[in-house]
């Protein structure tokens, strides 16, 4: 998502999990704290930062913590651009988001929506739905793996009959079969 970006937990650099995800806004938030700012998050807290959690920086950028709203709208325009890349590559008619996310509001994913629709292409988000689901995160993650796994089904292919037979007599006569040397062009 972002060259040279902070480094991810899968080893590279700038992916949407490492400027977008839970542990990306927890970085972002005790920056926002030690900065003086995040206090409806720090109250949430206890009043110690060590404490924050994913839901507390939700639940206060939806209560109107300035801070934890702006790190919020960033991370939804991350996802969003993120998603847009999706929708341009598998034109879905559905994107179900976790529902966890709906502590920060309708307002988090308006931004996603508004955000997919300027950047993807627009007959792919003509009739595409942008929501909040209602399973479970394994359940929705079995479901998505299972179609992931249909849409990328491909039929092995393999060699004509003929094929098999006329190797399989060869290799019993003790022919062998060789790549043309090197520098020879294959006919």
């Amino acid at each position: 998502m972002i060259e040279e970006g902070p480094a991810c937990k899968c080893g590279s650099f700038g992916c949407l999990e490492a400027i977008a995800g839970a542990a990306a806004i927890q970085t972002r938030i005790q920056k926002a704290i030690a900065d003086g700012g995040g206090s409806e998050v720090l109250a949430l807290a206890g009043g110690n930062p060590a404490n924050v959690s994913g839901w507390m920086i939700l639940s206060a950028a939806k209560a109107g913590d300035k801070a934890c709203a702006a790190i919020v709208e960033q991370a939804a325009n991350y996802l969003g651009l993120g998603l847009a890349n999706l929708v341009n590559l598998f034109n879905p008619s559905v994107l179900v988001l976790d529902q966890r996310l709906k502590l920060a509001g309708q307002g988090l994913l308006d931004q996603v929506i508004k955000v997919v629709k300027r950047q993807a292409l627009s007959y792919s988000t003509k009739n595409m739905r942008i929501l909040f689901g209602k399973l479970s995160e394994a359940s929705v993650l079995g479901a998505g793996s299972i179609a992931l796994e249909k849409h990328f089904e491909i039929p092995t292919l393999k060699p004509p009959r003929f094929m098999i037979e006329s190797l399989s007599r060869l290799s019993r006569r003790g022919t062998q079969i060789e790549s043309p040397p090197e520098g020879s062009e294959a006919a």
